[in-house]
């Protein structure tokens, strides 16, 4: 079976022309043709060959599920471009992020092309990171959070769903999708199937933590026997919501003003796994470098990233 690359750069390969490239002033006056149906210039080859290669090397460490062009979508391109900026761990500024989003772009057409698919991956510029300024770049402070928590209602599905996303790091749209089955006591976990980018993955679920969450779901009229009944029955937005409502209302709106509530969450709860793991290790006598990257790991494979994705927005490390 051919590779991610293979399936890229042969796209290119064919759109290249067996004469060394293909006019594009020809193009231009044929209206029946699009721009990006062909590569004109050997340095254009190999500008979106060199891509093709970074890209699909992204994949292969994020995304090993994948083995296809067809089941790469949006978000992960706008994953990828987003880790190649500056703001996290990348080398990219902005323009460069741009000509790296353009490529992918035109790589995706020809592969439309070529294949008879149809991919879109095309992200626009005002989506991705720009200089002089950071992504949901806030970390929820515990003592703002249950503010809010203590703030809110008991007994209802938000503020369970606001527990969950505390408790184990999820984001929004993995605490509205957990059913009763995903809490898998016989093996100390909890599922979470077919995440961003269709990854699935185990957190650490603890006997405690199970009865808590099992009560707490019966006192909403979850019916707890039935597997496959959703724990948290919102639509997308519900959680965070009334996370930000209550942030509000308990003088902390620069978290809802910077549209970040849920993922605010996420940030603090990374924060404190990646040092608990780290002490951990040092505790067994392990060198500093090698405990940090277990736990840089570690936490990244929690969050729902590839074990060695660099997770720079997420956590503040320890020098």
């Amino acid at each position: 079976m051919a590779n991610i690359f293979y399936q890229m750069s042969s796209s290119i390969d064919k759109s290249f022309g067996d004469d060394g490239g293909i006019s594009k002033r020809a193009i231009k006056f044929d209206k029946t043709q699009d721009l990006k149906d062909s590569v004109y210039s050997y340095n254009e080859k190999t500008r979106l060959l060199d891509t093709a290669h970074d890209f699909a090397d992204f994949i292969k460490e994020n995304y090993q599920d994948i083995k296809y062009v067809r089941q790469i979508d949006q978000p992960i391109v706008k994953e990828y471009l987003e880790s190649k900026h500056r703001f996290n761990d990348g080398n990219c500024n902005s323009n460069t992020v741009n000509t790296y989003s353009q490529s992918l772009d035109k790589i995706s057409h020809l592969i439309n092309i070529n294949f008879g698919i149809n991919t879109d991956w095309q992200v626009k510029k005002n989506e991705l990171p720009q200089d002089g300024e950071k992504l949901r770049s806030l970390r929820m402070q515990d003592e703002h959070w249950r503010d809010a928590h203590d703030n809110m209602k008991d007994g209802t599905r938000g503020k369970l769903g606001v527990e969950l996303g505390r408790e184990f790091g999820l984001r929004e749209s993995e605490i509205i999708k957990l059913q009763i089955r995903d809490f898998d006591i016989e093996h100390g976990v909890i599922h979470i199937v077919d995440s961003k980018g269709g990854r699935s993955r185990d957190i650490p679920l603890s006997e405690e933590q199970y009865i808590k969450i099992i009560e707490k779901s019966k006192e909403i009229g979850v019916k707890v026997e039935n597997p496959m009944a959703k724990v948290v029955d919102l639509r997308l937005g519900s959680v965070s919501n009334l996370l930000s409502e209550n942030l509000i209302k308990t003088g902390h709106p620069e978290y809802a003003a910077h549209k970040t509530s849920c993922h605010s969450v996420r940030k603090m709860w990374a924060q404190e796994q990646y040092e608990q793991k780290l002490q951990s290790y040092l505790d067994e006598g392990i060198p500093f470098e090698k405990a940090e990257k277990q736990a840089l790991g570690e936490t990244s494979q929690l969050l729902g990233h590839g074990y060695q994705r660099t997770i720079a927005e997420y956590v503040e490390r320890i020098k």
